[in-house]
C-alpha cells in the first residue's frame, strides 16, 4: 500500500518539514520567526529580565542553588519562585510577537504558517518546495 501518493496526505511536525525524504503534498505548522535566533533571544531576555525583577521586589533574600545532583538540601525554592514569575510575564509586542506562556511554561499565541511540501521538477531535478498555504495567528485562522 503507497501511502505517500495520490489520495493520502501527511501532516507531520515542524523538523518533518525539513527532512530530505518528507512526502510531496505533506503538511505541517512552522513557527513564524522560528530561524530568528537574535529575536528569540531578545523576547527571552526580556521575559527573564521581567522575572526576576518582580522576584526581586517580591523576595528580598534568594537562597543560593543547589552546587551540584548531589545536594541534599531539597528543592531550590527560588528557582520554582522564579518559574512561576516566568510563567506570568508577557509580552504585548515581542520580536517574535506576543510572548506568553501556559501553566507547564508552553508558549502560548504563538503565529505559525501552514506550509504544504510540493515537488518542482526543473530541468529533471525534482525539488521540494515549502509553500506557504495558510496561516494559524492566535485563536484564529487567517487563511
Amino acid at each position: 500500500m503507497n501511502m505517500t501518493g495520490r489520495g493520502y496526505v501527511w501532516v507531520v511536525t515542524e523538523q518533518a518539514l525539513s527532512a530530505g525524504h518528507v512526502p510531496s503534498g505533506a503538511i505541517g505548522l512552522k513557527l513564524v520567526n522560528a530561524s530568528d535566533e537574535d529575536a528569540h533571544i531578545t523576547d527571552s531576555l526580556y521575559v527573564l529580565a521581567m522575572a526576576l525583577k518582580k522576584l526581586r521586589e517580591e523576595q528580598n533574600s534568594t537562597e543560593p542553588p543547589p552546587k551540584d545532583c548531589n545536594d541534599t538540601r531539597g528543592t531550590w525554592e527560588t528557582g520554582k519562585k522564579l518559574f512561576q514569575y516566568i510563567l506570568e510575564q508577557v509580552l504585548k509586542n515581542g520580536l517574535t510577537g506576543k510572548v506568553a506562556f501556559d501553566e507547564n511554561g508552553d508558549r502560548i499565541n504563538a503565529e505559525y504558517d501552514v506550509i504544504n511540501i510540493q515537488e518542482v521538477n526543473k530541468t529533471g531535478h525534482p525539488l521540494k518546495n515549502h509553500i506557504r498555504v495558510g496561516q494559524y495567528k492566535y485563536n484564529k485562522v487567517l487563511s
